[in-house]
């Protein structure tokens, strides 16, 4: 008696090892795609560098690619970097001019499975607006579907001043207000 025990014993186990494996493999692919908001650093001074990243949307909407340049609460260091990040700036009466960021991108975002390009743009001087925690530079606004995409971000150009800063890049739901 014992013996049909013990195979049915060495069955189970390795039924229950297999299930796990299964949801193990589930897990890991799940988990390669980024939830939103997706956020990773980024280095300034690194001009050249490419970053990729996997994300997973849920709902069609609007996404932002952006990157955060945190400023610290000082008025006199505040006023410093939003000249290095090109404010608007008044250069007369009712006349404003607004430089951007001193730097250019390359963005490219892929549908997942079959890699199919959705936006290849190349983005100069983008715009900068003040935010949580400092200044956003908004990159590109995208609609999207539900599923499953790559993004690549090339640092094409960008001036020397921005090594000092500290960055990150997020990937979100663009918000329009109310």
């Amino acid at each position: 008696m014992s013996k049909p025990r013990k195979w049915l014993s060495t069955l189970r186990v390795m039924f229950f090892m297999v299930l796990a494996s299964f949801g193990l493999t589930s897990c890991a692919e799940e988990s390669e795609y980024g939830k939103l908001p997706f956020s990773l650093p980024f280095d300034a001074g690194r001009v050249g560098s490419k970053t990729d990243f996997k994300i997973n949307v849920i709902e069609k909407n609007k996404y932002r690619l952006s990157i955060v340049f945190a400023i610290k609460n000082i008025p006199e260091e505040s006023k410093r970097i939003g000249k290095i990040l090109g404010i608007p700036q008044r250069i007369g009466p009712a006349q404003w001019i607004e430089r951007g960021v001193p730097a250019q991108f390359l963005v490219r975002v892929y549908k997942q499975p079959g890699n199919d390009e959705l936006l290849n743009e190349l983005v100069n001087h983008p715009k900068s607006s003040a935010g949580y925690v400092g200044r956003w530079a908004d990159i590109v606004d995208i609609r999207l579907e539900p599923g499953n995409y790559s993004v690549t971000l090339e640092y094409m150009q960008g001036a020397p001043e921005l090594a000092a800063l500290p960055a990150k890049i997020v990937f979100a739901r663009a918000y329009h207000g109310k």
